[in-house]
């Protein structure tokens, strides 16, 4: 959502250039990585967690 939402954004204000868009990219690329590691903090917590009961 946050890519769409950027690249509308460029569009919109005519700034796309290559330059923005690279941002974008890494920006989202960063964003992206943020949620995948939180996703793979709560897997291991809730696996720790089971373990812990067993």
């Amino acid at each position: 959502m946050h890519y769409q939402q950027g690249l509308l954004k460029l569009i919109e204000t005519n700034t796309l250039t290559a330059e923005s868009l690279e941002k974008l990219h890494s920006d989202n690329d960063d964003i992206s990585q943020s949620i995948q590691d939180a996703k793979q903090a709560r897997v291991v917590a809730k696996v720790m967690a089971n373990q812990n009961r067993s």
